[in-house]
């Protein structure tokens, strides 16, 4: 029996991507770091195993037949609402990952690896295309650069089918945290619109999900690094608009955008000054608020999936 493998099968992305393979009829082996996994399904296999117990993993690769893994575990921002430091990041998205892209192709599986836009960190092209020399700045999106480049290494000494999405925003329904940061000081309640509004890149879960099963079924599949996001942005002020329709947002604070202008180039300044990298890792969050970075794709993303 052949599986697809999925890392980080409970998590926000892996569950719902293992629920729509098992429907569509593929046998799914999930593995994360819990005890057990709410996932129930005839064709669903779950083994509990820490990403980077590397003994563990090779075993799960040993004595199941995978021919397909879609790496989805990570360390993002915090765990547990706690800062995260470099020597986890770098354990768990990278050392790990190294692992499981060297597991993956001694097996001959394909291979699906979820990374960033926030590797392009501090890259200054006014529109982003998997052209841009990346720059990371955060540990997460360093951590995540060196899985990439890691991946593609390897990849290329044993000819693997992979794909790398560098994931927008996610969201659903039910989470919209991200989206939320861009629009609210105190949510429900209180809200921030700079200038006119601006325009912000995020991805949908259900768009990740369809294009996984299509490249999983493709017989000529995408390779290389592609920006993943939705076709169009979300503007904050039409966002808010609807959050007012829906009784939320009551207090709507405006900063005008030469204010926000303003505020960069002091933070510019003071990191040419200081240097020092806690005042660059600011200035790059306060940019994804008041200055959104655009996303595009050098591959024709829309008819990939349609």
């Amino acid at each position: 029996m052949s599986y697809i493998l999925i890392t980080g099968c409970n998590g926000f992305i892996g569950s719902r991507v293992a629920e729509v393979l098992l429907k569509e009829g593929h046998n799914v082996l999930g593995i994360s770091i819990e005890k057990k996994s709410n996932i129930k399904h005839s064709r669903f296999k779950y083994i509990s195993v820490n990403i980077t117990d590397c003994l563990g993993i090779e075993k799960v690769f040993k004595e199941n037949d995978i021919s397909t893994v879609i790496h989805l575990a990570a360390i993002a921002h915090k765990q547990k609402g706690q800062k995260v430091d470099w020597n986890t990041y770098y354990r768990v998205n990278t050392l790990a990952s190294k692992i499981i892209f060297g597991c993956a192709a001694r097996v001959k599986a394909d291979l699906i690896f979820a990374s960033t836009v926030d590797v392009y960190g501090a890259c200054e092209d006014r529109i982003l295309t998997e052209d841009s020399m990346p720059k990371p700045v955060s540990d997460y999106g360093i951590s995540k650069y060196q899985a990439e480049n890691i991946l593609m290494e390897i990849a290329k000494d044993n000819e693997l089918d992979y794909i790398i999405l560098r994931f927008a925003p996610v969201y659903s329904a039910e989470h919209m945290k991200d989206i939320y940061k861009r629009i609210y000081l105190k949510e429900p309640s209180i809200a921030l619109l700079i200038g006119s509004g601006l325009d912000y890149y995020f991805v949908s879960i259900n768009k990740i999900i369809k294009f996984i099963a299509q490249w999983i079924k493709s017989n000529h599949k995408l390779t290389g690094r592609l920006n993943f996001f939705d076709k169009y942005p979300m503007n904050s002020k039409e966002m808010i608009k609807r959050e007012r329709e829906n009784k939320k947002a009551k207090i709507i604070i405006f900063i005008p955008l030469i204010m926000t202008k303003l505020v960069d180039k002091a933070l510019c300044f003071l990191y040419g000054v200081s240097n020092s990298n806690k005042l660059l890792n600011f200035h790059i969050a306060a940019r994804k608020l008041i200055r959104p970075p655009r996303y595009a794709s050098i591959k024709q993303l829309e008819e990939i999936i349609t």
